[in-house]
């Protein structure tokens, strides 16, 4: 008996009966979301993956045509936006099974879809991921690093160009410091992003970066599920510089939130928390400042004190010390004057003496000579004239010598007398030790001098 003998449409046609018998109604499906597309008409195109154990991979079409695009974009605001249909993400989804004719295969066409099912996925996931991260001491690595006193070199990692990207270095360049951005350029969502964001994150590992800031834009928690990945948080755990993230998140942290060094809820507020950190440190510095300020002063107020108390004391006994002189310089000038009036005295004595014997001598003779006036009158006017220049050349020598012994006139001559530390006139060089003190009066004055060297008359 010859077997039947199909054309192809024929052969679909009837693939699509046993379908449609097979499964008359709608189906669920589950799996992960693969090339997604959305053409111009409103259809949507994408594959369901499923990834075997041997390497391989079963793939289901997908159409989501625009009559039911609304009834399950509904359905994801009803989530309040926390499913996000994008690649990478796990979905259950529910359609009629199909065979697409004109290239006889099977497809399926989406009428719904289960968004608790995806959260619970990523809520698994998410957890099992913290767990294993927990226990190999992952989530705590990077914020163990000491976060640097003036973070001004910062590694940015986002999509370069993105609001994420303008929102950050805008608020940092807001305030005025001298902030230094290193852009390293990642994808920040699909299936690619986990490895966009790990590379990013070593290439800044080479760079002399203080802090790294991960951050981009709002979205669907399914959105943000590459910050959920083990990938994003190891790199994160490993990088040798404190990571800060504003992943845009308004609500549940991220995996990646839990691994950095500090979590912020936007790219914004990443930026305001590294500029707060530079603030802080200017204005301990700013404190420590006024505050050394505030001692310099106290020690020039201290030290300027005790220099006036010092020259008080010092203009004291300096003033002290020149009226004991004035006084010793007034006794040494009494004392000098009293012995020169002793020796006035005593010379004028002396002198009226003398004068008086030679008066007394004069008149004898006279007396004797006046016996023989007539004989030697010539010889005795003679005599009588060459004592009396004799007498008065002896006059003039003792007033001459009476006059030398003043102490003025010698003090204007150039002489003078040098007292020792206790007062006493000096006259031997043995009076006196090295290194004593000695005070010279003069005419002018009074000179003290320090002895350096005392040589005896040889």
């Amino acid at each position: 008996m010859d077997q039947p003998t199909y054309t192809v449409s024929e052969l679909s046609n009837l693939v699509a009966a046993a379908m449609q018998r097979t499964f008359p109604d709608e189906v669920w499906v589950q799996g992960e979301i693969r090339d997604l597309t959305r053409s111009r008409n409103g259809h949507v195109y994408f594959s369901l993956v499923e990834p075997g154990t041997d390497g391989t991979e079963s793939l289901l079409p997908v159409t989501l045509f625009a009559s039911e695009r609304y009834v399950v974009n509904r359905v994801l605001m009803r989530s309040g936006g926390a499913v996000r249909m994008t690649d990478g993400i796990r979905v259950r989804i529910r359609g009629r099974l199909g065979l697409y004719a004109p290239r006889s295969s099977v497809q399926l066409r989406m009428t719904w879809i289960d968004t608790d099912f995806t959260l619970g996925q990523l809520a698994a996931e998410r957890q099992a991921l913290i767990a294993a991260l927990t226990a190999d001491g992952s989530l705590v690595k990077n914020g163990s690093l000491p976060m640097p006193l003036v973070p001004l070199r910062v590694g940015l990692v986002t999509s370069g160009g993105s609001a994420a990207h303008a929102d950050f270095v805008t608020e940092l360049h807001r305030s005025e410091y001298a902030f230094s951005v290193v852009l390293s350029h990642a994808t920040v969502q699909g299936t690619d992003a986990p490895v966009s964001i790990a590379e990013a994150l070593e290439r800044l590992g080479d760079s002399p970066v203080d802090v790294i800031a991960v951050v981009r834009g709002g979205g669907a928690q399914t959105d943000l599920a590459t910050f959920d990945t083990e990938l994003v948080a190891r790199a994160i755990a490993g990088s040798a510089a404190p990571v800060l993230t504003g992943i845009g998140h308004e609500t549940d942290q991220t995996v990646a939130d839990l691994a950095a060094f500090d979590a912020m809820k936007t790219p914004t507020a990443c930026a305001q928390r590294i500029v707060a950190a530079v603030r802080s440190f200017v204005e301990r510095l700013d404190t420590l400042s006024l505050a050394v300020e505030r001692a310099r002063r106290s020690v020039i107020v201290r030290t300027g004190s005790r220099v006036d108390h010092y020259a008080i004391r010092l203009r004291g006994a300096t003033e002290l010390r020149l009226a004991q002189h004035r006084i010793r310089l007034e006794t040494i000038r009494t004392s000098a004057s009293a012995a020169a009036r002793r020796t006035t005295d005593r010379s004028e004595r002396r002198l009226r003496q003398t004068a008086s014997h030679t008066v007394r001598t004069a008149y004898h003779r006279l007396g004797e000579a006046h016996t023989s006036l007539i004989q030697r009158s010539d010889a005795i006017g003679a005599e009588a004239s060459r004592a009396t220049v004799r007498a008065e050349g002896r006059l003039d020598v003792l007033q001459t010598i009476n006059q030398s012994r003043d102490p003025a006139t010698m003090f204007a001559r150039g002489w003078s007398v040098t007292l020792s530390g206790s007062g006493r006139p000096v006259r031997d060089p043995a009076e006196v030790e090295v290194a004593e003190r000695l005070r010279t009066v003069v005419e002018g004055g009074t000179l003290t001098s320090v002895v350096v060297e005392s040589e005896e008359g040889q």
